[in-house]
């Protein structure tokens, strides 16, 4: 009888052990999962970070690009706008025949300028098809004209007719006026027009 007892009491006792070696070893598992989890989880979130860095300095860096590329396009147009203007300050073909006259004031408060006209031929602009502030002459038939006597972008009122200096030419105390093409030009010819501000 005491031989089954104390058989009883061991067994008692080795169930005791592995139960605790058992929920020990499942404790410890679910530390390494948790463990692993959040290594997981950190990784992620890096990973995370990483491409959004990546794409932030990608986004910054095309913009950049595009804005080096816009200051760049800027420059020679600026650049390009000079070069017109010097050439046409300096051996313009179309109005290097006419002689300058100085403009006269009329009465009501406009000046009274010799006026001839121009097409987009590059053949009569120095071998450009842009204006001297650098916008293309074709397509702005009928409303640009190049004079030295008012500054650029001046609206003016010639003949009951509105226009924007856009363009200048070799000789100042005239005006010369963008038109469709040469025989419109010949048209034109050379006569004396009302010319006035627009404000």
């Amino acid at each position: 009888m005491t031989a089954i007892v104390l058989i009883h009491q061991v067994n008692a006792k080795t169930e005791k052990k592995l139960a605790f070696k058992t929920n020990e070893k499942l404790l410890q598992n679910r530390r390494q999962v948790r463990t692993d989890f959040e290594r997981a989880v950190a990784e992620v979130r890096t990973e995370k970070e990483r491409k959004f860095a990546e794409i932030k300095r990608t986004e910054e860096d095309k913009k950049q690009k595009f804005s080096l590329e816009e200051e760049r396009k800027s420059a020679t147009k600026r650049k390009e706008a000079r070069q017109v203007a010097v050439t046409r300050n300096t051996s313009s073909k179309r109005s290097t025949y006419t002689k300058a006259q100085p403009a006269l004031q009329a009465t009501n408060g406009a000046k009274i300028m010799t006026a001839t006209a121009y097409t987009d031929d590059p053949n009569e602009n120095g071998g450009y098809s842009v204006t001297a502030s650098g916008k293309k002459l074709t397509g702005n038939e009928g409303k640009f004209v190049a004079t030295n006597d008012y500054p650029l972008g001046t609206k003016l009122l010639i003949n009951d007719k509105e226009y924007v200096v856009e363009d200048r030419m070799a000789r100042h105390g005239m005006i010369d006026i963008l038109v469709s093409n040469k025989q419109e030009a010949r048209n034109w010819g050379r006569r004396k027009v009302e010319v006035k501000i627009v404000k």
